[in-house]
């Protein structure tokens, strides 16, 4: 059984938490500067959440190359831990234990699912660039 790479781990939760960090930054700037009625603030709070995941996953499955699954789930389960840590210190209220199991289980299926795509998005842009290389070879 293959371990965990480190630097996929590493890299995907960077990539997730900086998506997470600049769409609430923006979505921040918007109520401050708005003057309009915010009726669909949660429902962009979700989708940048869901876009962090996606992000995380996508990023930590091409760098691993290999069981693309495994360390998208964790990269979804740790992003999601992060969230409720910040959404626990916000809405403190959030803090049921039905609810913390659905959004670690929800990320980390989110987190794994975009991480399979990205080991298969690593493996045509490898094989496109083999095939490439062949093509040039051929043609000389």
């Amino acid at each position: 059984m293959r371990q965990l790479k480190v630097r996929a781990l590493v890299k995907g939760v960077s990539f997730g938490l900086a998506v997470l960090v600049i769409g609430n930054g923006a979505l921040f700037l918007w109520v401050i500067t708005g003057t309009g009625q915010l009726y669909y603030l949660t429902a962009y709070m979700k989708l940048i959440a869901f876009m962090a995941l996606a992000v995380a996953g996508l990023m930590g499955g091409m760098t691993a190359g290999w069981q693309g699954w495994k360390h998208g789930g964790w990269i979804g389960l740790i992003l999601s831990a992060c969230t409720l840590v910040f959404g626990g210190i916000v809405v403190p209220q959030l803090n049921s234990m039905g609810y913390i199991m659905t959004k670690l289980l929800y990320g980390a299926f989110i987190g794994g699912a975009a991480a399979v795509c990205g080991v298969n998005l690593s493996f045509v842009r490898r094989r496109k660039r083999f095939s490439k290389k062949i093509n040039n070879k051929s043609l000389c």
